[in-house]
């Protein structure tokens, strides 16, 4: 400590002492450079005087006219300056062991009536300095100059510095002083990039020996008189405050020793005296530490240590308080983590914060969030051995949070407290003083802590843990609580619909299954499933969509009823848990309850919607025990419920199971089908009779079975590929394959009219169907009337989405024909809204021809309606002579059927054409009437 005192005085005296030495020797520095420069600058302007004056009067001896040159000489003879005076002739040169020449610089100079300084050395060293000027005969006057006279004061000007003037190869000129030992002249003069910046400047410190610093200033002789420039170098020493001459620097140490001493003393003295109380005061805190909280009242002093003794006896105090708060808070902590129930923790709190605070009793009240009168009130007085029951009172709780809302606790007279002092059987309603504090939460006030006194306010609130604290902490405890029970609901709820999620919904299920076979009964799971929803997304909105799943959560609510599980699975996708069921029809009457309930359209931002479902009804244990079987069951089941049609309830069989592998076994034989190339065309002829018959063709897709098996129907892969999305992808397969196969045949001079192909309403639903068709037609050459798309009725009803998409491919030529016509949602307004080209009756209606009376009215309808709309027909499925016959009399004569021709391979159409126009006696095809489609790929 001792250390430190002095090194604590040290340090800064140091510091100042050195800054002011520094300052001081700095600003001693900047007055000698100030005295070095002017001194430079006033002897150079002086001798720049002198040499201007010299030049003046020579020019004004010579310029006077009628004079000769010994008349000159002999004047300028006279002068004080002159030395001596020498003529020159100017067109020799003087010799250099008498003259100094003038270099051509000067020489120039001298013609031009100007003046010339030159400079030489005798052979005693002395230097001599000439001004040399032109005679009126031309010849050249070397006035010598007087040294006295031009060197003269000098001495006076340097006082105590070295004055130098040198020329500009570093010769000395004249010296004023003794300059330093070593110092060698031309290591004072600047480097040009210097000189360029400033007249006086500093020679660089490493040119100098130590202690010394030099300025220069030039002297400019170019101008006037032609010569290099003379340097002007003053130097001098550092000033410096601690030299030998000076003793300030004594007194300066010896005050910083004296305080030195003083502060050692001082600190000495000081630290005796602190030494045994701190001792004291620091075994005293470390009893504090270990919890005994009357370590400081044995220490008494007359003096700050006692002061400060008193105030740690009183801190022990608080602490004492504190500790016991933070003993029961840990306490509630503990209780929060185990068992996280309010009224038990409230049990528990409620004692301790009576008897840390010193008051009567203490109530909770805690405020409906549903009624503005209505709390429930936990309560704890003194003078009660038994936990008091929790109780719902009836108060004035807007008058409560506004007196809550105050900056500082509410402390009111129970007495004068009117209509907020509620009737209770603890001592809360005879106490005499009551402090409230509101519990909050986000701003928002959940409830109030009350706490009655029987007399004055206890001083307990003073010694650090106050009502607030407490009020802080079970507002925690109730923010916590809510924080568990929204994880809680959120962990196993819903958050869109508020039904079961997944989670929780399975626990019910396997306690459900562990209670039938306990008691050897039966329960249901229903599989439930919107029909259509993504319609209503996509339509509607997601916004729209989830708020018309609350709808059906809430219908699903009323239609199962108390005391079975519902759930959200995801998406549109629920399930509904019958725990116990006398027999399966219960759970159909349950299904049916929901199919009904859920059929009334339901209203969403002012539009109806229609809702179905479909359902699938397992039973367990018998469809499994667990709910992944039971939901992997209750889907097989709802599937085939869409497979039915929709909005209906299907029980699980197993054989739906085995139908739902052979499935899936398609739908991936479909993709390795695929991949390999496995799909082929076949092309089933389309003829119009007459005299000059026509032919075109319709590509049917084959897929061929495994083993050389035959061909799989594409009535059965084709809704496969449709529900999959493999359509698209197979859909352009024949598309580009049957354009290629058109321009071969066309290449090869067979003439046909057109082909035709099958599109589904999942391909025209694809945004670049039309790129991809015209890309179609580009590839193989094809013209687009060569090409006709035979879709039906079904995608007709899709809307103006295929509308657009219809027209668009219309515009661009591509014939188009409605398949199936009749056997679908058949509307006359489709064949005027739509560009269809070409009308296919369905076969269902040639199947029954000539001898089915309704058949042949149905048949000869559809052929005067389409005649009359200017639409061309086609009659598909004639098989025998006699439809043939009725259709050629019903004004139908392009036909397509088995009596016409079986679909068959590319390679065998040519060889059929011929045998048929051979037959028909037509060689060039006319104008084909229709084209042909179907709902699938037709066998």
């Amino acid at each position: 400590m001792i250390a430190l005192y002095i090194i604590s005085a040290l340090v800064p005296l140091s510091l100042c002492t050195g800054f002011l030495l520094r300052e001081s020797s700095s600003q001693l520095t900047r007055t000698q450079i100030q005295s070095l420069d002017g001194l430079v600058r006033s002897f150079g302007m002086t001798l720049l005087g002198r040499l201007n004056g010299a030049d003046d009067v020579l020019k004004s001896i010579i310029s006077v006219p009628g004079r000769t040159d010994n008349d000159i000489g002999d004047e300028v003879g006279k002068l004080v300056w002159v030395r001596s005076l020498r003529r020159v002739a100017a067109a020799g040169q003087p010799s250099e062991a008498e003259l100094p020449p003038p270099d051509p610089r000067q020489v120039d100079n001298l013609r031009a009536g100007k003046s010339a300084v030159l400079w030489d050395t005798d052979e005693r060293g002395n230097v001599q300095i000439y001004l040399v000027r032109a005679l009126p005969s031309g010849r050249w006057l070397y006035t010598e100059l007087n040294s006295a006279w031009l060197w003269a004061d000098a001495s006076d000007y340097a006082g105590d510095a070295v004055l130098l003037v040198l020329d500009a190869h570093a010769e000395r000129l004249n010296v004023t002083g003794t300059p330093p030992a070593g110092l060698r002249p031309a290591d004072l003069l600047p480097s040009p990039a210097l000189r360029r910046t400033d007249a006086a400047l500093a020679v660089s410190p490493a040119s100098l020996p130590r202690g010394w610093f030099s300025r220069s200033w030039e002297m400019f002789l170019a101008g006037s008189y032609g010569s290099p420039s003379w340097q002007l170098v003053a130097l001098s020493r550092h000033p410096s405050l601690l030299s030998d001459s000076n003793e300030a620097y004594l007194y300066l140490f010896g005050v910083i020793g004296l305080t030195i001493l003083m502060i050692a003393w001082l600190s000495m003295t000081s630290i005796r005296r602190q030494l045994r109380p701190l001792g004291l005061l620091t075994q005293a805190t470390r009893r504090i530490a270990q919890r005994d909280f009357d370590a400081f009242r044995t220490l008494t002093w007359n003096d700050e240590f006692g002061d400060l003794a008193r105030s740690f006896d009183a801190m022990s105090d608080k602490l004492r308080v504190q500790f016991a708060a933070l003993e029961a808070l840990a306490e509630v902590d503990r209780l929060l983590l185990c068992t996280p129930e309010l009224e038990l923790i409230l049990d528990t709190l409620l004692p301790r914060i009576a008897r840390l605070i010193g008051c009567s009793s203490v109530s909770v009240l805690l405020f409906d969030p549903d009624s503005s009168e209505h709390a429930r009130a936990y309560d704890y007085s003194v003078t009660q051995h038994e936990q008091l029951p929790v109780r719902r009172i009836t108060t004035d709780v807007a008058a409560l949070r506004a007196l809550c809302e105050q900056p500082s606790p509410p402390l009111i007279d129970a007495a004068s407290a009117g209509s907020l002092v509620f009737e209770s059987p603890t001592d809360l309603s005879r106490a005499a003083t009551i402090r409230l504090q509101a519990l909050k939460h986000d701003g928002d006030c959940m409830g109030v802590l009350c706490v009655g006194y029987g007399g004055e306010v206890a001083a307990g609130e003073d010694t650090g843990i106050s009502v607030a604290d407490f009020a802080d902490r079970i507002s925690l405890i109730l923010t916590n609580l809510k924080q568990a029970e929204r994880l809680r609901r959120q962990a196993n709820y819903d958050s869109l619909t508020g039904l079961q999620n997944r989670q929780l919904f399975s626990d019910h299920v396997r306690e459900a299954v562990v209670a039938a076979e306990a008691a050897r009964g039966l329960g249901s799971l229903l599989y439930i499933d919107l029909d259509h929803f993504k319609r209503v997304n996509d339509t509607a909105g997601h916004m729209a969509g989830d708020r018309l799943l609350r709808v059906v959560a809430e219908r699903l609510t009323a239609c199962v009823g108390e005391g079975h599980s519902i759930a959200r699975l995801g998406g549109d996708e629920f399930a509904v848990l019958l725990a116990s069921i006398a027999d399966p029809d219960n759970a159909r009457r349950v299904a049916e309850r929901i199919l009904t309930g859920l059929q009334e359209p339901i209203t969403v931002d002012g539009r109806q919607h229609l809702v179905s479902a479909s359902i699938g009804m397992t039973v367990f244990p018998a469809d499994g025990t667990k709910l992944e079987d039971l939901l992997k069951a209750g889907d097989i089941a709802m599937y085939h419920a869409k497979e039915e049609g929709r909005g209906r309830a299907v029980f699980f069989q197993s054989e739906m199971q085995q139908t739902l592998i052979e499935r899936m076994k398609l739908e991936s034989g479909m993709q390795r089908a695929f991949m390999h190339n496995d799909f082929a065309l076949h092309y089933q002829p389309i003829v119009r009779e007459g005299s000059a018959g026509a032919l075109a063709v319709e590509a049917l897709v084959r897929w061929p079975g495994s083993n050389q098996s035959p061909y799989l129907s594409p009535t059965v892969f084709v809704p496969v590929a449709e529900e999959n999305g493999l359509i698209v992808k197979l859909g352009e397969w024949i598309l580009r394959t049957a354009c290629a196969q058109f321009t071969r045949w066309r290449n090869d001079g067979l003439k046909l009219e057109y082909v035709s192909v099958n599109v589904s309403v999942r391909q025209l639903r694809e945004p670049a169907y039309v790129l991809t068709l015209l890309s179609a037609l580009a590839e193989s050459g094809m013209r687009t009337d060569e090409l006709q798309l035979e879709i039906t009725e079904s995608v007709l009803a899709n809307g103006p989405e295929v509308e657009r998409t219809l027209c668009d491919i219309a515009g661009h030529g591509v014939r188009l024909a409605l398949d199936d016509f009749g056997t679908g949602y058949s509307s006359l307004s489709y064949l005027r809204k739509y560009p269809i080209r070409t009308v296919k009756i369905d076969r269902s209606f040639i199947q029954g021809l000539p001898h089915d009376v309704a058949a042949c009215r149905l048949a000869e309808s559809i052929i005067v309606m389409c005649n009359v709309l200017e639409k061309n027909v086609i009659a598909e499925g004639v098989e025998s002579d006699e439809q043939r016959q009725f259709l050629r009399g019903a004004g139908c004569t392009t036909l397509q059927g088995y009596l016409l021709g079986r679909p068959m391979e590319a390679a065998d159409i040519p060889g059929f054409v011929r045998r048929l126009r051979s037959t028909l006696g037509a060689e060039a095809p006319a104008e084909s009437a229709a084209t042909g489609t179907g709902r699938s790929q037709r066998a």
